[in-house]
């Protein structure tokens, strides 16, 4: 059922992140998109009682196989990428819910760690379009 959750939240995610990289692009991906992608992956994970941190390694693989394909010079990296960090916010998430008991704590420390991820990641892929 974690492949189901995963899959779900990547769906949803994906439609929601087309509608709003269409109004704010660096900010959006920057700003909004983590911490909506955290919630989605963990409320979906919650709501059919599967594992958090799995439904976000298959979220991580959903992305990571669309970067895969979406980038032409750095497809596997970005692939590779996309299904560690995931994984990661999926362990971080169960983490601090193991420390604080709330999930609202865990989502934000996670999207807070994915919005650093991505402003990292923004700014990387800027310096290197300049180059």
């Amino acid at each position: 059922m974690y492949w189901l959750a995963g899959l779900l939240a990547s769906a949803a995610a994906w439609m929601l992140n087309s509608l709003l990289m269409r109004r704010g692009g660096d900010l959006v991906v920057i700003g909004v998109i983590p911490i909506l992608e955290e919630t989605i992956k963990t409320g979906i994970a919650m709501i059919l009682g599967v594992s958090v941190p799995l439904a976000h390694s298959v979220f991580g693989l959903v992305e990571g196989l669309h970067d895969y394909v979406a980038s032409k010079n750095l497809g596997l990296l970005a692939g590779v990428i996309s299904l560690i960090s995931h994984s990661f916010f999926g362990q971080l998430t169960v983490w601090v819910f193991l420390r604080s008991g709330s999930w609202l704590y865990s989502i934000a420390a996670a999207g807070l760690v994915h919005t650093l991820f991505n402003l990292s990641m923004v700014r990387l892929f800027k310096l290197r379009a300049v180059k």
